[in-house]
């Protein structure tokens, strides 16, 4: 975003509930010219910011809490500093796809993007996920170095996983499960989703970078026809996503936090006890088949376990199951 677009936003933001502000007083506050006021408001209400302008009175800022920048997001962090390096996008093709080309290029530890809508989201198997403007949080991580060399890709999306159904019970009394391996679902519907890439060494076996994307359907109204019967949004009732503001602060604090991922048994306990669909028949899909079976539970490595129509048990790894009552 421009400078003179953030400096214009900051000062409606300011006067949150002040009434109008107008076009001549912004200029002079800015040194522009009141048409270069007008000209960037227009440029802010087309990407989609809930300005109204009543000319010639002036300019208000309609719902203060659906924007997410930096300097919203500071107040509510453990540590302001984590977002100093962090980059916002009111459209992106995709935040994990941003952050892996940073990766690439040798961004450090801790790098955060974070965007207003995506165009190209995506999940597991190369689903897309619904992203569109002001009714979720599409944030994406990057982690390396330290304890992250070592610690799985699974491990952290199970972590991440985690860290969301806590950072929903802290802003509402929603009750979150977990669809193996990186789905949160709200009464069996799906409202986020949570994708991890990363780079390993095929010499040392270390993992030189991870990648942690997480999509939340905040108060997302309505889906395309192929999953308006699966899934839903934390707040559906809501026409803007004015928790979306305190969840994203909550989500930095938590994956930000030197305890993310670091105590494995606590983790894996507190991922069985959300772990939906235990005890139903399921389709397990791999890369080399699919069958039915019926999931028991999940090991101490992360893996779920599942029983087999003549009673074996086996783990799965990897891979994607489908209860059979939702086309999930």
């Amino acid at each position: 975003m421009g400078k003179t677009k953030q400096e214009i936003l900051n000062l409606l933001e300011a006067n949150y509930g002040k009434g109008l502000l107008s076009g001549a007083k912004i200029g002079k506050m800015l040194g522009i010219t009141r048409s270069a006021v007008s000209k960037t408001i227009i440029s802010l209400q087309n990407q989609g910011y809930p300005i109204t302008a009543i000319r010639p009175r002036g300019y208000e800022l309609v719902y203060r809490d659906n924007i997410i920048n930096a300097e919203n997001i500071k107040p509510l962090l453990c540590r302001p500093d984590d977002i100093d390096n962090a980059k916002f996008f009111t459209s992106i093709g995709s935040t994990n796809e941003y952050l892996r080309e940073q990766a690439n290029m040798g961004a450090g530890h801790g790098l955060i993007a974070f965007a207003d809508s995506q165009t190209f989201g995506r999940g597991r198997r190369d689903h897309l996920f619904y992203s569109p403007k002001w009714t979720g949080i599409y944030i994406s991580f990057l982690l390396r170095g330290g304890r992250f060399r070592t610690i799985t890709p699974a491990s952290i999306t199970m972590s991440a996983a985690v860290a969301v159904c806590n950072a929903i019970a802290k802003i509402s009394d929603k009750k979150t499960s977990i669809k193996w391996v990186n789905d949160i679902l709200i009464d069996r519907k799906k409202i986020c989703g949570i994708g991890t890439e990363a780079l390993q060494d095929f010499v040392t076996g270390e993992t030189e970078w991870v990648v942690l994307g997480i999509g939340i359907n905040v108060a997302t109204d309505s889906f395309p026809t192929e999953i308006e019967d699966i899934a839903t949004s934390i707040f559906p009732e809501m026409e803007i996503g004015l928790a979306r503001k305190t969840l994203t602060a909550e989500l930095i604090n938590l994956i930000m936090d030197d305890s993310f991922a670091s105590d494995f048994t606590k983790m894996i306990t507190d991922y069985k006890n959300r772990l939906e669909f235990v005890g139903e028949v399921v389709k397990v899909i791999s890369s080399a088949n699919e069958y039915y079976a019926k999931i028991r539970n999940i090991d101490q490595t992360g893996a779920l376990i599942v029983e087999l129509a003549n009673g074996d048990l086996i783990p799965l790894h990897a891979g994607e199951i489908r209860p059979l009552l939702l086309n999930t």
